[in-house]
């Protein structure tokens, strides 16, 4: 996805290319370009910059999605952000990096979390990633479900969790 992309920014394409799941071609997104810029992104729940690297990402690295170019006439009032091909380029190399750095960092699905009580009695403070982390812990435990039913970055999702065992709001309950 990131040559034809590229190619698009070269040639100055104009439309959106749909991103499908590679599997059951249920659509998850959309990035959309006029003149080769891509100038808005929604990707799994995911919007803007984030939404386009998870996308390019998982294109490259995860090969779970395919995607399908519609020439198309935009308004420019669908801008959320400009982006060339060289800042693609850079800003996919540095979320490529970030996501190899968070892999060592990850802990291992099998496991099964809890909030600690005392920390929301003590009254200590959570990051907004933080404060969704523990949302999702009230409905999954496991480690495995918390990654995929997040709607944030993977590396994001392994520094909230890192951040909260840190701050003694969780506990490994079950190491099965």
């Amino acid at each position: 996805m990131v040559d034809v992309i590229g190619e698009q920014f070269d040639f100055g394409f104009t439309g959106r290319t749909n991103v499908l799941d590679r599997n059951s071609n249920q659509f998850l997104g959309a990035i959309y370009q006029i003149d080769g810029m891509i100038l808005k992104c929604s990707y799994k729940g995911l919007g803007g910059k984030k939404g386009l690297l998870q996308a390019l990402y998982e294109s490259l690295v995860l090969k779970t999605i395919r995607y399908v170019s519609e020439p198309e006439i935009l308004d420019d009032s669908i801008m959320e952000f400009r982006l060339s091909k060289q800042e693609m380029l850079q800003d996919l190399q540095s979320f490529l990096k970030e996501q190899r750095s968070g892999q060592k960092l990850k802990p291992p699905g099998h496991l099964k979390l809890a909030i600690v009580t005392e920390f929301f009695l003590a009254g200590a403070e959570v990051t907004a990633r933080e404060f969704d982390l523990l949302k999702l812990l009230t409905e999954y435990a496991k480690v495995s479900d918390i990654y995929s039913n997040s709607d944030i970055v993977e590396t994001e999702v392994t520094q909230g969790l890192i951040g909260l065992r840190k701050k003694g709001a969780l506990a490994v309950v079950s190491d099965q």
